[in-house]
């Protein structure tokens, strides 16, 4: 059971796909999720009905100005402020921010205005600058700490909150997903397939522990998207049909924009034309893959 603190609740649900084959075994799974009200599941009489909601316009300009407070308050006005934070809020109404306030900025002096646009500018700045303290960088690997979790992990740490939400919101629990996301090589230079072939060798000891699955997903650069490739290969990993593995139980994976032909074939996963990134999908990480976070192997430059 889930239980949210709020009026609003939004559900992504992934299905895993084995492959082409598998498609409708999916799409029959799928056709038998629902959603119903929790008083039809149980066969009871529904509560009376909430009033109907008129939400304000969403602009992204007046989001990232004074305005955005109205945005905020709405939001509020539909929360069940925790106890933890009643204090706070009770601060913050004495320039009205809170639930079920209006905030007027011209019922401020212009110093004080400018004191609130100032902060929030300044605000916005620590979000962007954020990504530096949601990860530490090891084996050109941006290794990703706790930045989603139950209000007991989350507690008071506002500005990682803010960040992970800007970066990713709806991200899984560290104890459910982790995602190293790598982009420098053994040089310390950026992946760039119109110029080197990659190759990322893992021996049996550093196959990425976990007890669902794994997975390496391809994005070119800045877009971040999924590069589209003869094969139709968009990522490779433990459920990858055909990979092959040495003798010894390392793993070879190969990135390049062309194949390294033969063998190698099974184990490459194409890249663009130009600059890109991978991220690194472990559902169901061991434990000891969270402390120390686990770091994959460094990329090389093929020979």
């Amino acid at each position: 059971v889930f239980r949210s603190e709020g009026n609003f609740v939004l559900c992504l649900v992934r299905t895993a796909l084995e492959g082409p084959e598998d498609l409708e075994n999916v799409h029959a799974i799928q056709s038998r999720y629902d959603v119903e009200p929790l008083s039809a599941f149980l066969g009871v009489n529904p509560p009376a009905p909430s009033p109907m909601d008129v939400f304000p316009l969403y602009l992204q300009p007046a989001a990232e100005s004074v305005h955005f407070i109205n945005y905020f308050n709405f939001l509020l006005g539909r929360l069940k402020v925790h106890p933890s934070e009643e204090e706070l809020i009770e601060r913050f109404g004495a320039i009205g921010i809170g639930p079920g306030f209006y905030f007027n900025a011209d019922n401020f002096s212009p110093e004080i205005r400018a004191a609130i646009e100032a902060g929030i500018a300044s605000a916005i700045k620590q979000i962007e600058a954020s990504r530096e303290i949601l990860g530490e960088r090891k084996n050109g690997w941006v290794l990703t700490r706790r930045i989603f979790g139950n209000r007991e992990q989350m507690q008071g740490l506002y500005l990682v909150r803010a960040g992970a939400a800007r970066m990713g919101l709806y991200g899984n629990d560290l104890e459910e997903a982790y995602y190293p996301t790598g982009n420098l090589d053994a040089d310390g230079e950026l992946f760039d397939a119109s110029k080197h072939s990659y190759v990322l060798r893992f021996e049996k000891d550093e196959i990425p522990p976990v007890d669902a699955f794994w997975s390496i997903t391809m994005y070119n650069l800045p877009e971040q998207l999924m590069v589209e490739n003869p094969i139709g290969r968009y990522s490779i990993g433990d459920r990858t049909e055909g990979l092959t593995f040495g003798e010894d139980g390392s793993l070879e994976l190969y990135f390049s924009k062309t194949s390294p032909g033969g063998e190698k074939e099974r184990n490459w996963l194409p890249a663009p034309d130009g600059p890109f990134s991978l991220t690194l999908r472990m559902y169901l990480p061991h434990e000891h893959a969270l402390d120390p976070l686990y770091a994959p192997p460094v990329i090389r430059k093929a020979e």
